[in-house]
C-alpha cells in the first residue's frame, strides 16, 4: 500500500466513525489528507470501494501491502460481506471453545487477554457496522448477533471463574 492508500484509509476511517458513512463526502476526506477529490478518485472508484478497502484490511490486514490496481474498484471485493461474517463467526467459535472444554488450565487473565485481543483486532470494522448499520443492514444484523454471542459467551466464563472462585462474585 502506498501511504498516500493509507492515509485515505485513515482518514476515511476517522471520518466513518466520528460522521457516519452516509453524511461523509469524498471531499472531506481529501480535505482530511490535504489532497485533491481528483486525487483520491485516481486512487478509488468512490466511497463505497474506500469502506470496503478499511474491512477488507481489518478482517486480513496483509491485504494492506497487496498491490492493486488503480482506482481501486470493487472488483477486488467480492463476496466480503461473507468474509466479514466468517470472521465474525469463527473469532466466536475460538473464543468460546476453551469454555466448551470446560476451561482446564484456561486462566481468567488468559481470558481478559483474549478478549482485549480480539477486541483490538476487530474493533474497527466493528465500530464501522455498528456506527452505519443503516447503511449496512446485512453486516448490522450479522455484527448483533456476534456482539450478543460474545457477550452471553463472557457471561458464562465470568460465572464458571465465579464457580472456579478465581473471581469473587459482584
Amino acid at each position: 500500500m502506498t501511504q498516500r492508500i493509507e492515509s485515505i484509509a485513515e482518514a476515511a476511517t476517522s471520518l466513518f466513525l466520528r460522521q457516519g458513512y452516509s453524511k461523509t463526502q469524498i471531499s472531506h476526506i481529501a480535505k482530511a489528507v490535504g489532497v485533491s477529490v481528483g486525487t483520491i478518485y485516481h486512487d478509488f472508484i468512490g466511497k463505497k470501494e474506500i469502506m470496503h478497502y478499511i474491512l477488507k484490511c481489518t478482517i486480513q490486514p496483509e491485504f494492506a501491502c497487496k498491490m492493486l490496481e488503480r482506482p481501486i474498484s470493487d472488483e477486488n471485493f467480492v463476496g466480503l460481506e461473507q468474509e466479514v461474517v466468517k470472521v465474525l463467526e469463527d473469532s466466536a467459535e475460538r473464543f468460546e471453545k476453551p469454555l466448551l472444554k470446560g476451561l482446564g488450565e484456561y486462566t481468567f487473565e488468559t481470558l481478559i487477554s483474549d478478549a482485549f485481543d480480539l477486541m483490538s483486532q476487530y474493533a474497527v470494522g466493528c465500530l464501522f457496522i455498528e456506527k452505519n448499520q443503516y447503511d449496512f443492514p446485512f453486516l448490522a444484523k450479522h455484527y448483533k448477533a456476534y456482539r450478543k454471542r460474545f457477550l452471553s459467551t463472557m457471561k458464562e466464563y465470568l460465572k464458571a471463574f465465579i464457580e472456579r472462585e478465581s473471581i469473587r462474585k459482584i
